[in-house]
């Protein structure tokens, strides 16, 4: 289905204004053929006029008072006769010429007349041609050495209204008034000593504006940054608090971890004595690059580096102190990959950040670089942020994902806690962590509403690919809302639903959820009509803990372009 002809053809084309000039002309859809004609500000002898010599005195005018930066660049023309060459052949506005038919306009973007020939017609004149290429307003008289009919005169203005030529060595010129209906009215000898010349541009273009997708904002309320503090009591346990740290943007310098799969960062200074969740202190760290750091160096070698093997057995019974902020199969050695850096506060904290470091598998995109934090602080203290952590399965392999901290004591294997159904602070005795299998959604904080995320350009002649990810494992249906005119946003809490609406539909679109990423697939017609078209997008997904169960996503408009 071609959602109706996409809905609905909306043109909307911008216009260039400076200074009186208004460029295309408004109203004009994009693809549309139009020329511009004006008033130079130079003047010109018409005696020694000769059309090369007024050609170039109208595109140097039109360069310099900014009438051909405003089109984009045009070929000039004077609208004047030498002997041999009428005005109307000259610029193109005589018929059988190829741009006869093409409107003509004022570079203010008001319409001359609606096909050029209509020049030579005073009756069809629908404004005088009475405005410079800056925008202003000419009235003075305007030499052309052309009878109203197009063609160059050969004899003076008694006793009908003739134009002499250009050129012609027996007169200087004659003008006509440019103020006047009929700009081919004439003048007398005198008026002639100097003048300024009409100027006509090539045929010009509406251009067709560049397909674009603008994200409206979000739908249901952000969470905050996942964020753990972890505060020693000082009785073998910590006091977590979700949702307090914020991002540290001084991420320091690379700290050396240059291999996959392989401990390569060790004997890292402090600056401090840290305190570990054993209690044993350490001066210096080591960083697994898949996303450990590891107070104890003496025992490296006995330390599994493979995320492949990341196991809560293993994360509990390792005999060694661990601190996993996102513990999975990163790779910094991917093309694309970001580092693992360091920052100090000498005698204080020390930041380390897996900066949009890749997961295992595939070429890094947006969905697959995570940055987390870790800080650790002289008190013993442990802050985790996760900055971009949007997917941990990119490869939708059977992966796997620990965060949480652990002490060096063998230990019966506890239950994992659910940092999602943590309150602001909760006390948890070490070791304390979450872990998740393949397929099991990341839920760090509570359940977050899902996002859609332009594949590619609605561009004329395509088909517009809109994903939705991040779509919660409670819910079962989704649903894309799709309208063709923009609206206020609606606050839909008063109804129990504590999101936005961006979208007025026209058509709403359901599927059964059957991954973790849906699809919405638009045809777009190839048609220029479409060239700016609007088509808004919102979705939603069932399974939220609201009054009414949805989650909304944020909203796009994908404009139809070129």
């Amino acid at each position: 289905m071609k959602l109706a002809a996409f809905l609905a053809a909306i043109l909307c084309i911008s216009t260039l204004t400076a200074q009186g000039v208004n460029l295309p002309p408004p109203g004009l859809p994009p693809g549309a053929q139009y020329r511009v004609m004006f008033v130079t500000e130079a003047q010109q002898n018409p005696h020694f006029g000769t059309l090369d010599l007024l050609d170039a005195l109208v595109a140097t005018d039109a360069t310099d008072t900014g009438l051909d930066q405003a089109v984009g660049g045009s070929q000039w023309k004077a609208v004047a006769s030498t002997p041999g060459v009428d005005a109307g052949d000259h610029s193109g506005t005589a018929f059988p010429s190829t741009t006869y038919n093409v409107p003509i306009y004022r570079p203010d973007g008001v319409k001359v007349v609606s096909f050029g020939v209509q020049l030579w017609t005073s009756s069809l004149i629908l404004a005088p041609p009475t405005i410079t290429g800056s925008g202003a307003v000419n009235i003075w008289d305007v030499a052309t050495g052309t009878g109203a009919d197009g063609l160059g005169a050969d004899v003076m203005c008694n006793p009908v209204p003739r134009r002499a030529t250009w050129g012609d060595s027996s007169i200087s010129g004659i003008c006509f008034d440019a103020g006047s209906r009929d700009f081919c009215a004439g003048q007398s000898l005198g008026n002639c000593l100097t003048a300024p010349v009409y100027g006509i541009s090539d045929v010009l273009t509406v251009p067709a504006p560049p397909a674009t997708i603008t994200d409206l904002g979000e739908g249901c309320a952000a969470p905050a940054p996942k964020s753990f503090l972890f505060f020693p009591n000082g009785f073998g346990a910590y006091q977590v608090s979700v949702g307090t740290g914020t991002f540290n943007p001084n991420v320091g310098s690379p700290i050396g971890a240059t291999a996959d799969d392989a401990i390569t960062a060790t004997n890292i200074p402090l600056g401090f004595p840290f305190p570990g969740p054993s209690g044993q202190t350490a001066a210096t760290v080591s960083v697994d690059p898949n996303g450990r750091i590891l107070p104890e160096t003496a025992i490296l070698a006995s330390v599994p580096s493979l995320a492949s093997s990341v196991d809560p057995v293993e994360f509990t019974r390792g005999g060694f102190d661990q601190i996993c902020p996102w513990w999975c199969d990163f790779d910094v050695t991917a093309p694309g990959s970001g580092e693992i850096l360091l920052a100090t506060v000498p005698g204080e904290s020390a930041t380390f950040t897996w900066n949009g470091v890749a997961q295992k598998g595939g070429v890094p995109t947006s969905d697959s670089r995570l940055t987390v934090q870790c800080t650790l602080y002289a008190d013993g203290a442990i802050l985790f942020v996760h900055e971009a952590v949007t997917a941990f399965n990119s490869r939708g392999e059977d992966d796997a994902l620990i965060v949480g901290v652990a002490g060096r004591l063998p230990v019966t294997l506890p239950p994992q806690v659910d940092f999602s159904e943590f309150t602001t602070s909760q006390t948890q005795a070490v070791p304390v962590f979450e872990y998740w299998s393949s397929n099991q959604f990341v839920d760090l904080t509570a359940a977050q509403a899902p996002r859609l995320a332009a594949y590619n350009l609605p561009q004329l002649g395509s088909q517009l690919w809109i994903k939705m990810t991040e779509i919660p494992s409670a819910s079962t249906t989704v649903y894309f809302l799709l309208g063709a005119t923009p609206t206020t946003p609606i606050d839909l809490t008063p109804v129990g639903l504590p999101c936005y609406l961006r979208v007025a539909p026209d058509v709403t679109m359901s599927a059964a959820i059957q991954s973790d990423v849906m699809w919405l697939g638009a045809p777009v017609p190839s048609s220029p009509d479409f060239i700016g078209t609007q088509l808004f997008i919102q979705g939603a997904v069932d399974g939220a803990p609201h009054a009414i169960p949805l989650f909304l996503t944020n909203a796009l408009v994908a404009e139809v372009g070129i």
